[in-house]
């Protein structure tokens, strides 16, 4: 037979593994507390995780297809 396994539909291999990952918890904070800005407001967002996530994070602030901005923070005055 020269170790050819004739048979391979009865070979099984079996592994147990666990992945672990950390969430990186992220969240939006910003200046204005309850969200509402007037026109004359400025708006600033900063983004913030949890010191697991891997690094570096890439940030793109986008409102649909506009691009506010990239970086880990953006303040935009809208009037």
């Amino acid at each position: 037979m020269n170790g050819e396994d004739v048979r391979t539909s009865d070979n099984v291999l079996t592994v147990t593994t666990n992945v672990e990952a950390g969430k990186i918890n992220p969240n939006i904070q910003q200046n204005i507390q309850n969200g509402i800005y007037r026109t004359s407001d400025t708006i600033e967002l900063v983004a913030r995780f949890s010191e697991i996530a891997s690094q570096p994070l890439n940030f793109t602030w986008r409102q649909g297809f506009y691009v506010w901005g990239q970086g880990p923070g953006i303040e935009q005055n809208r009037s």
